[in-house]
């Protein structure tokens, strides 16, 4: 038999603080063998603790987490993405006046800044921008008033609700409204990734994000966009040249060569890296927003 999501606890269950589960069988007699009834044993109470260690109840042998039970009982459903946890952190505790609804955070968690808002406070003064004002649960370290986060190549990281989340994100969600921006992304308008200063920070689409971003280390040209070729013909001889690439304000990707059998090595380059840079100013005349930092060398 699958599992139900028809059943009305009520019917079923009455709450007991005495309970271990919060909960207990308003029918003291349940189908034994052969469906003989049968009193049920620990005076009726319901469920017990599984393996996890969580409080369960069975129905129809399948178990049901308990807390949520009680839950429902008093408030009916829980909404859809949202979980219902102890206010005290002890799993055991299935209390009414324990348990509270909580978000179920997924891979979008910045878009609840609200919630993030209940244990993280912006603060201009921490290196991360942010600071903890509530611990998010019973195993966290988190001191109140403490710097949260901590610096993850270059970015800061705050490890909590059981994932990474990135400081500059969390920043951002809680000074603004991340419903529907899909797509969009939060970029650091200095180029650095750990200033976490709101006024740093802007909503961009990912194509203006790449925009204002410096040049790759991988780089070997020496000049952003520009890369070098050797290409072996069919007669056996090798074409050397530097090609130039750009993207439309479409998102085209666009090309140029220079040959260094044509120009020499230096002109080449030279040519390469000038009809790039042209490309780009004229794309900013129609308002494609390239940066002063797009292609510039990291500080090491």
């Amino acid at each position: 038999m699958a599992r139900r999501n028809d059943i009305v606890w009520e019917d079923l269950f009455s709450y007991d603080e005495e309970s271990p589960t919060g909960l207990r069988w308003k029918d003291e007699y349940r189908a034994g063998v052969g469906g003989k009834p049968t009193k049920r044993v620990n005076s009726g109470h319901a469920g017990g603790i599984s393996s996890s260690g969580y409080p369960v109840v069975y129905v129809d042998n399948w178990p049901y987490n308990a807390k949520e039970v009680v839950w429902e009982i008093f408030n009916g459903k829980i909404p859809k993405g949202r979980s219902v946890v102890p206010i005290d952190g002890d799993p055991l505790n299935c209390k009414i006046e324990n348990l509270e609804l909580n978000y179920i955070i997924p891979k979008d968690a910045y878009k609840y800044g609200e919630y993030l808002g209940q244990f993280l406070e912006y603060d201009e003064d921490s290196p991360s921008g942010l600071i903890w004002k509530k611990r998010y649960g019973k195993c966290s370290t988190a001191q109140i008033g403490s710097v949260a986060g901590s610096l993850d190549n270059g970015y800061w990281r705050i490890h909590a609700f059981g994932k990474q989340l990135k400081g500059h994100k969390i920043v951002w969600a809680l000074h603004n409204n991340f419903e529907n921006q899909d797509g969009l992304h939060i970029d650091h308008i200095d180029g650095n990734p750990s200033n976490n200063n709101i006024n740093n920070l802007r909503l961009v689409p990912e194509e203006l994000n790449a925009r204002n971003k410096p040049m790759n280390r991988n780089n070997t040209s020496g000049i952003h966009g520009v890369s070098f070729q050797k290409v072996r013909t069919k007669n056996g001889n090798y074409v050397e040249r530097y090609i130039s690439t750009w993207y439309t304000l479409e998102g085209k990707r666009r090309t140029k060569c220079f040959s260094v059998n044509v120009y020499g090595d230096e002109l080449a380059h030279l040519l390469a890296g000038e009809y790039r840079q042209h490309q780009i100013d004229l794309l900013n005349l129609m308002g494609a927003g390239y940066t002063e930092r797009h292609g510039a060398k990291k500080k090491e």
